[in-house]
């Protein structure tokens, strides 16, 4: 804990007059932040990450070429994994990263009552697009994506 500080103690005139100097009074004493705990983390968990990181680059790749070459119609999670043989939770670090780098997105159809963003669905999963579909479709159009210009 780091020592109290003083403060002055001001108090201005009702009246217009120069502000009238009451003395100094200590402040709330300023406490270091505590240091955070490391999540721990065991070998096992580590080996898989060195393993799968290893062909981050080469899932993330296969998992945007099949998301590109599906067009405006785009390919949820599960169709990807099916298509490219590579396992669901790997498809979904390469997809959560490829969404970082802003390459593909979710499209957003509209906004329930609350203001919570609905996405487009097909089997109720999230259909996944690549970036350059973002404004070339209309997504609230009812049923399949419709295009808005030549894009």
């Amino acid at each position: 804990m780091t020592p109290s500080r003083t403060a002055t103690v001001v108090m201005d005139d009702l009246w217009g007059g120069p502000p009238r100097r009451l003395g100094t009074a200590p402040s709330e004493p300023v406490e270091a932040a505590a240091p955070q705990k490391r999540r721990k983390v065991h070998s096992t968990q580590r080996e898989g990450h060195a393993r799968v990181l290893a062909h981050a680059d080469t899932l993330d790749g296969r998992c945007l070429e099949e998301i590109r070459r599906q067009g405006a119609h785009g390919a949820t999670r599960q169709e990807i994994a099916a298509t490219c043989d590579i396992a669901i939770n790997s498809v979904c670090g390469a997809v959560d990263r490829l969404m970082k780098g802003d390459l593909i997105i979710e499209p957003i159809t509209g906004h329930d009552a609350t203001g919570k963003p609905e996405h487009f669905r097909r089997q109720r999963c999230k259909v996944l697009v690549h970036h350059t579909y973002q404004n070339a479709v209309d997504w609230r159009a009812p049923g399949q994506p419709v295009r808005t210009s030549a894009a």
